[in-house]
């Protein structure tokens, strides 16, 4: 239900983008690098569109960073509003922003003696982990191509990127002897040297959509 209420209000929002001089929208869906995605399309005129998409999709997995095993969950996804400018030949280039609602819990587990932040821990403990953007609002472009079907119903590609500026650790221990806070700082912080590379976020969705 709450994935059916953030499409319609990601639709909404591209409609009430429109002006009235408006000539046509566009509701689709398909596939992206964030899960299954919905979009509307409306027209300011004959070269430019504003857009605006939802995805979102569950997942789990394994990784390991710095030499520690996290058991992953969580959930990809987000909201985009864009304005596109179409060429010649179907092609188009688009530029906005991207409200991430991705959000991965990891959680691990340590043994006497090992070290957390620069804590010589006592006996076992485990930690839980959630990684989000750390941009709340990402600047996004893409380069697209729209290919027709029949009639009003369209093919659309894109390829681009999120610019999320790398990522923010939040961890909690959640069992064994309480570690002082200052080193468990220390461990949020070593981890998001870890990932301080990936302050871009591959985007390629393809879609299939409808004119109206």
């Amino acid at each position: 239900m709450n994935f059916l209420k953030t499409a319609a209000a990601a639709a909404t929002l591209a409609l009430i983008a429109s002006t009235s001089n408006a000539e046509g929208t566009r509701i689709g869906a398909g596939i992206s690098m964030f899960g299954p995605t919905v979009e509307a399309q409306s027209r300011l005129g004959n070269a430019i569109t504003v857009r605006g998409t939802y995805s979102g999709y569950g997942a789990s997995g394994s990784q390991t960073i710095d030499g520690i095993d996290y058991t992953l969950g969580g959930r990809m996804g987000g909201l985009s509003a864009m304005f596109n400018y179409h060429m010649p030949g179907g092609f188009r280039v688009g530029a906005g922003f991207f409200k991430s609602t991705s959000s991965v819990t990891g959680t691990t587990s340590f043994e006497a003696g090992d070290e957390v932040g620069g804590f010589t821990l006592p006996g076992s403990a485990s930690f839980e982990g959630t990684t989000t953007f750390a941009r709340t609002y990402a600047p996004m472009t893409t380069v697209g191509l729209d290919i027709p079907i029949f009639g009003d119903l369209v093919l659309s590609t894109d390829a681009g990127m999120v610019f999320n500026g790398g990522y923010t650790v939040d961890f909690t221990q959640t069992s064994g002897d309480a570690i002082p806070g200052s080193n468990l700082t220390s461990a949020e912080q070593n981890l998001e040297d870890q990932l301080s590379n990936y302050k871009v976020f591959p985007y390629v969705s393809m879609m299939v959509g409808m004119w109206f």
